[in-house]
């Protein structure tokens, strides 16, 4: 009897360990769309896109030509960054003054375009990223948590902290504040709001980088994966209130919690499924997410 209780708690720790390191993951992966809608008020629905594109170029790289997960990274940072920058630029700009029904269906239909370039790209297939750090594993109070998810997360954790950290200490990140709750109060006062939108881009390009490194510990991919981290990111940014960097990481730790108990305990069918429940019920109790503030 002892064993048996002894054995369903350390069950239980487990599962939620891992919750815990899957939920700081998402917590990040949800920033970059947070992040570009406080500033331009638009709604990023390539954002999934974007992180797909990043992982799959990733693994090919990895698993094909270069054997160094750093190299590889940096290559990713810097089409990462000059992806989301040619998206300001040519996209972005140009829907600021447009009305919500334009930027919907504008960026649907970028988010459409990119799912179809990477599909010619990459093809249909799965992909795992094949690297040493995937296999290993780390024991904690004897409980085994793999290696890869533990780095991911940790990496999730420091980007987010150094995030709310650069934009609530430093006058660039006070500046991007600024522009993101008073854009009109910041063009009086002599900000340049077109750099600070170039400045935004850049963050939101390494935070995508830096999503598609950890997700890659965790998860296969395909090119049909996009939209469901898509609308993942939404429920998130929902949930953690729009443009709110620890809201955001509050809600992912909720949710991957929350999908890693009805996966072990009820089916892993039902894991995409109590996101979706979670946000209808925090809607009702908190409709304005877990921090009023934007950050």
């Amino acid at each position: 009897m002892y064993y048996s209780i002894n054995m369903d708690f350390l069950t239980f720790f487990q599962v939620t360990c891992n919750g815990i390191l899957t939920g700081m993951i998402y917590g990040q992966m949800a920033l970059a769309l947070s992040v570009i809608y406080g500033v331009t008020r638009i709604i990023n629905f390539a954002h999934g896109d974007m992180i797909v594109g990043a992982m799959l170029f990733l693994c090919m790289v990895s698993n094909t030509y270069i054997d160094n997960l750093y190299i590889n990274f940096a290559l990713i940072l810097v089409i990462s960054v000059m992806a989301v920058f040619a998206l300001q630029k040519a996209v972005f700009n140009h829907l600021r003054s447009k009305k919500d029904g334009v930027q919907f269906i504008t960026m649907a239909a970028v988010s459409i375009i990119l799912l179809n370039a990477l599909l010619l790209i990459f093809g249909t297939d799965t992909v795992t990223l094949s690297t040493p750090i995937t296999l290993q594993s780390l024991s904690v109070f004897s409980i085994p948590l793999n290696y890869g998810k533990l780095i991911g997360a940790t990496t999730a954790l420091i980007t987010t902290i150094s995030l709310f950290i650069f934009f609530n200490k430093t006058y660039i990140g006070k500046a991007i504040k600024a522009v993101s709750i008073n854009p009109k109060g910041a063009f009086l006062i002599g900000l340049n709001q077109q750099k600070i939108l170039s400045l935004t881009s850049i963050i939101a390009g390494i935070l995508i980088a830096v999503s598609a490194l950890c997700l890659s510990f965790v998860i296969d991919v395909s090119v049909q994966s996009a939209p469901d981290i898509t609308l993942l990111c939404f429920i998130i940014v929902i949930m953690g209130g729009l443009g709110s960097v620890p809201g955001t990481l509050l809600a992912g730790l909720l949710i991957g919690i929350s999908e890693s108990y009805v996966g072990y305990y009820i089916s892993p069918l039902y894991k995409s499924l109590s996101g979706f429940m979670m946000l209808m019920i925090w809607l009702l109790l908190r409709a304005q997410g877990l921090q009023r503030k934007s950050a």
